[in-house]
């Protein structure tokens, strides 16, 4: 860090992934001709209030992020050190996402997250949260990555073999 950003002078500012929030004070400190950095990874931060702006894409299909991070620290994965540990979004949050996609006319959603199937918001587990998009509109396609083996859930299986549009 010391090398990049003093001795080398290749950079005024370093942002961390989950720095999103600081980003205006950042900028302000670069205004002000110092340099800015944020590399903090948070415990509870999911970016659930802050609503993706989409500007490339066909209106057919959308990705929603579920949750941050992962907890399974498997050996050749750099993940729980660069986006920090599990983090899930509010169910309600996510819902209200869904909801604005169906009325946008967006015909399949792809649920995103280091391990979806350890999803948890309080009561509701990544089974819950299929289930309760899939009823959002059942024209919508949902699919889902990037779930772990261990965390998959049987309940989440007769989920999908019910419901049609999963």
């Amino acid at each position: 860090k010391d090398r990049i950003l003093e001795q080398e002078h290749l950079v005024d500012i370093v942002v961390g992934p989950d720095a999103y929030r600081d980003i205006p004070r950042l900028l302000a400190e670069v205004d002000d001709g110092r340099k800015a950095v944020n590399v903090l990874l948070s415990l509870e931060e999911t970016y659930a209030d802050i609503t993706p702006v989409r500007t490339v894409g066909n209106g057919v299909s959308a990705f929603v992020s579920i949750m941050r991070g992962c907890d399974n620290m498997c050996s050749f994965c750099v993940v729980p050190f660069t986006r920090g540990r599990e983090r899930s979004r509010p169910m309600e949050s996510i819902l209200r996402e869904v909801t604005q996609l169906s009325n946008e006319g967006v015909k399949e959603i792809t649920l995103l997250g280091q391990n979806v199937n350890s999803y948890k918001d309080g009561e509701n587990t990544f089974a819950k949260l299929m289930l309760a998009c899939s009823q959002v509109n059942p024209e919508i396609r949902f699919r889902f990555s990037s779930p772990h083996p261990k965390d998959f859930p049987i309940e989440l299986l007769h989920i999908i073999a019910e419901q049609p549009n999963l």
